[in-house]
């Protein structure tokens, strides 16, 4: 299934997607208990089981992923027209909607750099992760500022980004899919500039804060993915657009660090939960490398070396998931 969170006459709802349709899985399910199951209380239990927040809908485990999906079978094949127990709609036009993020994870776990050399081991402690604000995350269709000196040089990389929905800490590989619900798109944007500080005295400084975690800088969706859909989430084609030419094409097989393993790794640091986001980062983009006296430093390896201006219109493509795109706008247009 093909979750994605919308707004239609100011209301949030919960939609699975159908065609060129979003099913409100709440009011399919509120409809399967009433003429299914004879429940007297069919729309008061429908909404105690299915939130219409998505993060407190991960939170309410398999009954509520469940009566979802029971909703959305029951109702797929209908006509569109179909209406809920309470002459609802139960079946929305994507053109009539407002397609948000599909959801506010509170932190974003994100992979550090690729390894210029990925077969010298010294420089494996380089590898690491960082956070991203939630202050970050933005729908799709919004827009992604463009600040000048303030951050200089931006740009950005698709990324398959994981949706945690079962608690776990200290995960081996094997087990960590067993605790993802499905999968999103995040775009991550980046300052070229902000990002490497270098040598410090006796210590090598890259600032992933000033160079990763700055506002607008993470859009996510449109939609959330559930890992059944996805066969090998360790091969699946990242795309990345300007304008609509394709700039590069990479496939998370690439990683350094596979999809598994650097979710395992996260899971060492934090308990794994709906709240937090992670994302697997891009075999395309800036590296640990080391210069011409082995020392090292932030290389930038990209394949197509751009950066975003105003007016850019930039969009991330993963198979299998879907698309996402989003302006670039100078931030003093910012009202």
């Amino acid at each position: 299934m093909k979750y994605g969170t919308f707004k239609f006459n100011g209301k949030e709802r919960i939609g699975a997607l159908k065609d060129n349709c979003l099913v409100d899985v709440q009011r399919a399910y509120a409809l399967y208990l009433k003429e299914e199951e004879g429940d007297g209380q069919a729309d008061e239990m429908a909404r105690a089981i299915i939130s219409n927040d998505f993060l407190e809908f991960l939170e309410s485990g398999k009954e509520a992923w469940e009566a979802a999906r029971t909703g959305f079978e029951y109702v797929k094949d209908s006509p569109k027209d179909k209406l809920g127990i309470n002459e609802e709609f139960i079946f929305y036009n994507l053109e009539d909607v407002k397609i948000l993020k599909p959801y506010q994870p509170k932190t974003i776990m994100c992979a550090g750099p690729e390894l210029e050399d990925p077969e010298n081991n010294d420089m494996h402690d380089y590898i690491e992760f960082y956070l991203k604000s939630s202050h970050t995350i933005i729908d799709p269709g919004e827009e992604i500022y463009y600040e000048g000196d303030h951050t200089g040089r931006i740009d950005f990389e698709p990324e398959l980004a994981l949706v945690i929905g079962e608690k776990g800490r200290f995960l081996e590989e094997d087990e960590i899919l067993d605790h993802v619900f499905g999968y999103t798109i995040l775009t991550d944007v980046y300052s070229l500039d902000k990002l490497q500080v270098g040598w410090e005295g006796t210590m090598f400084h890259v600032r992933y804060g000033e160079g990763e975690s700055f506002d607008n800088s993470a859009p996510i969706g449109p939609w959330v993915v559930t890992k059944d859909e996805i066969e090998n989430p360790e091969n699946l084609k990242l795309k990345k657009y300007i304008n609509d030419e394709l700039v590069v094409e990479s496939n998370t097989s690439d990683l350094l660090r596979s999809v598994k393993e650097f979710a395992s790794y996260c899971s060492t640091f934090f308990t794994m939960k709906p709240e937090i986001l992670i994302s697997t980062g891009n075999p395309d983009g800036v590296v640990f490398g080391t210069d011409d006296e082995g020392i090292p430093v932030i290389k930038d390896m990209r394949a197509n070396k751009v950066q975003l201006k105003p007016g850019d219109k930039v969009r991330c493509e993963i198979e299998n998931i879907g698309k996402i795109e989003n302006p670039v706008i100078d931030y003093r247009e910012v009202k």
